[in-house]
């Protein structure tokens, strides 16, 4: 796997590799944007955007990079020092910044340019409110910045007052999160016979409550409240029959239904697969939130009825990408808390007759064309328990809306092998990565 320069630990890296990370993340990124500042060299302005990184999402400020307003796109052009350069940077930060925001310094030298340096300052999201105190007179009058798009700017009074709030309510953030993240569990249950599917109000018509399924919610940690309303339910709507193909397919032929619930703090919205008995549904809160919960029974192939490692795994990853799109959507690029629980009791894991390798269920990221080639599981890569435990399994992981392919492909693959694991199946987590990263590639 590539380094992440946002992400990764990045000081076992050589000068060269360090250098390759951060031309490629230019190429990458040729704006600047939320996360991403580029100066040519440190001057005292380039307080005010660790500052605002700092109070905001965090990101980097990489120095020895050209853009101005008017060029297309960044260029790598170092800084002239025959010195080590991150001193200076280090020590302007230390006088000028209350409290000092936590932050590291990469420098390397440019590989075919010997006397010119490149510095990567990554700052991390704070909860602490960090002011500028330099004598400069433009700081005095200002000393709060926070991140808007690629601007590093002064706090507005609303802004200021969430900073408060925020750096107030940080020592219960741990209670709040767990608490939001059990709520969300709760409310998403997952029907099976409904028994008027082709009712208009089909979902409120008796059913039973199924006792497999999986329920996936991200926590969005520091997201501002939001006001929902319309333009967020057709956000939702349209995502999701996005990120979802083989939901919008069968909904199209006839075979599935849909819902939506709204409250003064949610939406939600539910399909169900009438042929299959299979339910799925996704919901979005005023917090931030978002989860989703499915059906995980592939009917009753074996005398027990089955589950899928595949289908596991395809709605991780599309949940990751659902979660993603709706923290853009409102422009929230922080931290959040990703938890999964799965329950198959006394289910079998779905494998090919002949084969056995781990085959997919219900393909919710099917195009409706039918050439779609259905991803596979290598059978070596999963080690099936032959009595697995009581069918729950529970799994979290702290996720960062910074970083590239490869750190989602950690998250994700973390994710399965902790549920694979509390069931009791053993796992080879680089057989899994290699998987989660084939289905992050896919269109």
């Amino acid at each position: 796997m590539s380094s992440d320069l946002l992400t990764s630990d990045l000081s076992p890296l050589s000068n060269d590799d360090l250098y390759a990370v951060v031309e490629s993340f230019v190429r990458a990124q040729p704006s600047e944007g939320w996360q991403v500042e580029y100066t040519v060299q440190w001057e005292p302005s380039a307080l005010k955007d660790v500052a605002a990184l700092a109070n905001t999402f965090g990101g980097v400020l990489i120095v020895g990079v050209k853009k101005e307003k008017t060029d297309p796109i960044a260029t790598l052009v170092g800084v002239a020092s025959d010195s080590e350069y991150k001193t200076g940077i280090a020590s302007s930060i230390a006088t000028n910044l209350v409290p000092i925001p936590p932050y590291s310094i990469f420098e390397c030298v440019m590989p075919e340019v010997p006397s010119k340096r490149v510095c990567v300052v990554r700052v991390r999201e704070s909860r602490v409110l960090h002011l500028i105190t330099s004598k400069d007179s433009a700081y005095q009058r200002k000393p709060v910045f926070v991140r808007n798009e690629d601007v590093s700017e002064p706090a507005s009074a609303s802004q200021l007052r969430w900073l408060i709030e925020r750096q107030q309510n940080a020592p219960t953030l741990g209670t709040r999160v767990s608490e939001r993240g059990s709520n969300l569990r709760h409310v998403m249950l997952v029907g099976s016979g409904y028994q008027r599917p082709d009712d208009g109000d089909w979902n409120y018509s008796a059913r039973q409550t199924s006792t497999t399924f999986l329920k996936l919610g991200m926590i969005a940690m520091d997201a501002p409240p939001i006001w929902l309303e319309e333009s967020h339910e057709r956000w939702l709507e349209s995502t999701v029959s996005r990120v979802y193909p083989g939901f919008s397919g069968v909904l199209s032929s006839g075979a599935a239904v849909q819902a939506e619930v709204r409250g003064a703090d949610f939406y939600e919205r539910a399909v169900y697969h009438k042929n299959l008995n299979y339910e799925s549904k996704w919901r979005v809160t005023r917090d931030g939130d978002i989860g989703h919960a499915t059906q995980m029974t592939c009917g009753s192939v074996g005398p027990k009825g089955e589950w899928s490692v595949v289908d596991l795994a395809t709605y991780i990853v599309l949940f990751m990408r659902l979660a993603t799109a709706w923290w853009a959507f409102n422009s929230y690029f922080g931290n959040g808390h990703l938890f999964a629980q799965l329950n198959v009791p006394g289910l079998e894991v779905l494998r090919h007759p002949k084969d056995g390798y781990f085959i997919m269920g219900f393909d919710a990221a099917a195009s409706p064309r039918p050439s779609i080639h259905k991803p596979s599981l290598e059978k070596h890569a999963i080690r099936c328990a032959v009595q697995p435990s009581s069918g729950t399994a529970i799994a979290e992981c702290d996720v960062s809306c910074f970083g590239d392919e490869s750190s989602r492909v950690t998250v994700v693959s973390s994710i399965l092998n902790q549920l694979l694991r509390s069931l009791g199946h053993g796992a080879d987590l680089k057989a899994l990565r290699d998987h989660v990263d084939r289905l992050l590639q896919k269109d």
